[in-house]
């Protein structure tokens, strides 16, 4: 007798008819509840926190990351779920109440329902407090130069009283706002905010530049708004290419033995500082075409005409970090990365640095 064939398990294809894509795709979009969704107080002090000076820093971080933060608030200010802002522990050195990082864990297991080992208490400072601490929200008992001392407590800062039991109430915005003139906001200290004034440069009436639709537009429009106006000083745009415009001045090329530039594989823009007799060369990486050690040849034999009226600077303008982290690797020696998104730095890939010090000011 022949052997029969084993038939194959039949594969599960998705539903079928309207209602039953529906309720499938429903199905598929929804999501676990998230503390904050099941914990009103952890949403209040993430919006707290943001209207203090965060903003910035918790779009950098994950949620749970932005929730441990508001975990460590509540902690210091010992409020459980359903407790009022107006009953907060708030403080002086003389408090009872001057929880340790291994106490936060305790009070978080017990009150929120999270089911963290004791031994992660190591992560309370370094991912929750260290950032409560450095904004004058939360402060410590006693001063020590090791960081992981155990014996320390936290609590709510005198000058963060009013931030913290007000908030919900009429009189919270204004406080806020004095905490925040005050403080400064974390954000800005984070990102080392330096205040360059942006130069004023009025270029001539036949550059009018169109930006396309999408990222690469975006890189192109923040190069001539954010990065020439901070980063160079009397300078002027020499040519510039998007899909929905095209700036080649030929006169204005020829100056500079740059003429014939836009027959060729061109950079996005190039911008001449005549101040420090720079030229700036950008390339704007969204998808592709960082300034890579290849790319960054070529770019050099395409300008080397101006090589003895100018020295060059060579640009990659990326998004964000994220972009950074894309591509990092491709980035050429001697190079400058810039990010659209922190205009104030430029990251420096190894050479002479031709635009910043050190201390923030520009190179003269």
């Amino acid at each position: 007798m022949a052997k029969q064939k084993k038939k194959k398990p039949r594969r599960r294809l998705p539903p079928t008819g309207t209602s039953a894509k529906k309720r499938h795709m429903a199905k598929q979009k929804k999501k676990k509840p998230t503390l904050r969704d099941r914990r009103p107080l952890v949403a209040d002090a993430i919006a707290l926190l943001t209207a203090a000076g965060f903003e910035t820093l918790f779009k950098e971080l994950t949620p749970t990351r932005v929730e441990r933060i508001a975990l460590c608030l509540l902690g210091a200010a010992n409020l459980k779920p359903g407790g009022s802002w107006s009953q907060a522990t708030v403080g002086s050195a003389a408090a009872t109440w001057k929880p340790k990082t291994r106490d936060f864990i305790s009070f978080w297991n017990s009150n929120y329902g999270l089911n963290l080992s004791s031994g992660s208490y190591d992560d309370v400072l370094r991912k929750g407090l260290v950032y409560l601490t450095t904004a004058g929200v939360v402060t410590s008992s006693h001063s020590s130069n090791n960081l992981h001392d155990g014996t320390r407590g936290y609590y709510i800062s005198p000058a963060a009283t009013d931030l913290i039991q007000k908030y919900g109430t009429a009189e919270w915005p204004t406080v806020v706002e004095a905490f925040v003139a005050a403080n400064g906001k974390l954000s800005e200290k984070l990102a080392k905010v330096k205040g360059l004034r942006k130069t004023v440069v009025v270029q001539s009436g036949e550059f009018k530049p169109q930006y396309s639709d999408g990222v690469h537009g975006e890189l192109l429009k923040a190069v001539v708004d954010e990065f020439l106006p901070r980063h160079a000083r009397s300078y002027k745009v020499l040519f510039l290419e998007d899909n929905l415009y095209k700036y080649t001045p030929t006169a204005l090329l020829k100056e500079y033995n740059l003429d014939g530039f836009g027959d060729r594989q061109a950079p996005d823009v190039l911008a001449v500082d005549k101040d420090r007799n720079l030229l700036f060369i950008f390339e704007c990486a969204h998808s592709a075409n960082p300034i890579s050690a290849i790319r960054h040849l070529e770019l050099t034999a395409m300008t080397a005409g101006c090589v003895g009226m100018l020295r060059r600077v060579f640009v990659t303008v990326l998004k964000d970090r994220k972009a950074l982290k894309q591509f990092i690797t491709d980035i050429s020696w001697e190079t400058e990365v810039w990010l659209a998104d922190d205009p104030e730095h430029v990251i420096h890939f190894d050479g002479e640095s031709q635009i910043t010090s050190y201390d923030g000011s520009r190179p003269s």
